[in-house]
């Protein structure tokens, strides 16, 4: 009699389960991967990527996370987002000119007859560090990184990444050659004793009073930021070749190199590529897993009874419930 009990309510524990998946099967029509291996797979994927972040690691989801962001941020350029009045955003593909100098957005800078421009930087100071430039309101003194960098073949006097605030390219039309323009301000009556002396050695070399040795250089480099006629993290560097002279322009002393091409427009991000992740976006491959709802799985076993293929989420229901994995079958034979 008791063993007739505890097989009633065996058979009815397995029937319950299995009108579970049955119940599961009528909802979804067809049968599913299991969501919440799916989940798990995601998140190890994530702690993986992160875990390599902190540690300094290069692996392939670190590679593909750098091509993503400088790809993105590349992309991002060609839209505008228009606000209106409702104040719904819409992001609308304005096409990407890389800040060509067309006419309305041509800055102020000195036009040279037969000469075209080519690039347009500022050359603003950068804080080394967010502390710094905290501590560097209403001081003096701190030190500052520049996008310009000098080379100079012996201890320079002045170092012109102080002075400079912006750095013009041309291309003369004529013969080819490349010239380089620095722009200085006009420092006098600054409250800053070297600035006052260097605006007085720019004036004397000017009026042809003394030799140009101290605003001569052997290289000049930057990386191209928010500046016109190039796309931004490209490599400029030029090689001094002669100095030309100073003309005044807008407040602002404009001195003037011919100059060799050592690098013109090479990108930086372009060595950062990843040809998986490049081919992925092409094939508009679906970045997440979804539910399979064609009846088709991917993630299958084998019955534990018979060797017939069932999918994993039906595999699982039964082993979790009676501790064997059965297919549809099986799960039949075995209540009946």
């Amino acid at each position: 009699m008791i063993k007739k009990i505890k097989r009633f309510i065996n058979n009815l524990r397995i029937s319950f389960f299995f009108g579970l998946k049955k119940t599961d099967e009528d909802i979804f029509g067809q049968k599913t991967n299991s969501l919440g291996e799916t989940i798990s797979e995601q998140k190890q994927q994530l702690n993986q990527l992160g875990e390599a972040l902190l540690k300094g690691e290069v692996t392939e989801e670190v590679e593909m996370l750098r091509d993503r962001t400088y790809w993105v941020a590349d992309k991002s350029k060609e839209y505008k987002v228009i606000v209106d009045t409702l104040g719904t955003t819409k992001a609308v593909n304005v096409g990407y000119k890389k800040n060509k100098l067309i006419n309305i957005n041509i800055p102020h800078v000195l036009r040279f007859e037969n000469d075209s421009l080519e690039i347009v930087m500022d050359n603003n100071a950068i804080p080394t560090s967010i502390l710094q430039g905290l501590q560097a309101v209403g001081s003096y003194g701190i030190k500052n990184e520049y996008p310009l960098k000098f080379e100079y073949e012996y201890s320079p006097k002045f170092k012109l990444d102080e002075y400079v605030k912006k750095i013009v390219v041309r291309k003369s039309i004529v013969d080819g050659n490349t010239f380089v323009d620095l722009y200085v301000p006009i420092f006098k009556g600054s409250y800053e004793r070297l600035e006052r002396i260097f605006d007085v050695e720019l004036k004397k070399i000017k009026d042809g009073k003394t030799k140009p040795i101290n605003v001569e250089f052997d290289t000049v480099y930057f990386l191209s930021d928010k500046a016109y006629g190039t796309d931004d993290l490209c490599e400029y560097k030029f090689k001094f070749k002669e100095f030309i002279g100073i003309n005044e322009f807008d407040g602002k002393y404009v001195l003037t190199y011919t100059v060799d091409v050592l690098e013109y427009g090479n990108k930086i991000t372009d060595k950062f590529k990843n040809d998986k992740l490049r081919k992925k976006y092409e094939d508009k491959e679906v970045r997440t897993t979804t539910l399979d709802l064609t009846g088709e799985f991917k993630n299958s076993c084998k019955c534990d009874k018979c060797d017939n293929i069932v999918n994993l989420y039906d595999y699982r229901i039964t082993k979790n419930s009676i501790g064997v994995g059965l297919c549809n079958e099986c799960l039949e034979k075995r209540i009946n």
